[in-house]
Order: structure tokens, then sequence, then C-alpha cells
């Protein structure tokens, strides 16, 4: 059993206590070298034509990603689908498409073999702590929470945004 949990806001299962923490936005990855990479941002239309690798199938993130790309790219391929961040970077880093990621959880898998780059229009998601309803926590867990909600780290993360 775990004390805490860290996910995007709102949870998706309403019985935990929430603790908002931070924002950040939506990232593209592409393999080093792309075409996209000498960019500012990557939009939709950009997507076009290119592979794909999709999070979070039957997620409110992935949906409306893809209904965006229904909507305003003329084409769009899925070429794989994972179900983290860390392994959409690393299929990326191997050239197997482009990824669109939460910027917050891009940046710890930033390397030499991938790009990354804004993707327009931002999609702004809130992070936060979940516990159990009621639960009592001990006090690592506090310190930990406490250490993610210091406006320090906080700068830390949006600046890298």
């Amino acid at each position: 059993m775990a004390d805490l949990g860290f996910v995007r806001l709102p949870a998706e299962q309403h019985s935990f206590e929430a603790r908002p923490l931070m924002s950040s936005g939506t990232t593209c990855v592409m393999p080093a070298g792309h075409p996209l990479a000498s960019k500012p941002s990557v939009g939709v239309n950009d997507l076009a034509r290119n592979d794909l690798i999709l999070l979070g199938r039957q997620r409110v993130n992935r949906n409306e990603l893809e209904h965006e790309l229904r909507r305003m790219a003329p084409t769009y391929r899925c070429s794989l689908e994972v179900h983290s961040v860390e392994t959409a970077c690393a299929c990326v880093a191997q050239g197997l498409g482009l990824a669109i990621v939460p910027t917050l959880i891009a940046e710890f898998f930033r390397s030499d073999a991938v790009a990354m780059r804004r993707f327009v229009p931002d999609k702004a998601a809130d992070y936060g702590i979940i516990t159990l309803s009621g639960l009592r926590l001990s006090w690592t867990a506090e310190a930990f929470i406490g250490a993610l909600s210091d406006s320090r780290y906080q700068k830390l993360v949006v600046e890298s945004s």
C-alpha cells in the first residue's frame, strides 16, 4: 500500500483527496535532427504525415489530442501506442516517431537523441498528490509533499517547461 500518488488532476478515481501542486504544458518530442526541430514550436498540422507515438489509450488527454488531430491534420498515423512518457521518449530516441507528452515529465527524459519543442495549442495540465480520504500521512510523506510544494522547486519546473 502506498501513502500517496503523484497524478495528473483531476484524478480519474474520485475517492481520493487531491492536493494540487503545479501546472505544466505540452511538448512535442522528436528525434534529434528532425525537420520540425528547426521550428520554435510544433502545431497539430505539423504532425500530418508523421508517425506518431501516442500515450494512454482511452484517457482524456489522448482523446482530446486525437479529436484535434482528426479536426486539423489532413492525415496522421499512430505508429505506436505506449503507456508512459518514458517509453514514448525512448521510442522517439530510436527514431520510431514523434510524441506529444506532458512537459513536466518529458524534462526527465531529455537527451542528445531527442529534440523537444513546445506543442501548440498548449494544453496546460495540473498535477498533484492524491491520498486516501481520511488517511493520516506519515511525516516523511508530508515532508515529501512540502518539498514538492516549495516555490523554489516549482520555479525550477516552470523554467524548464
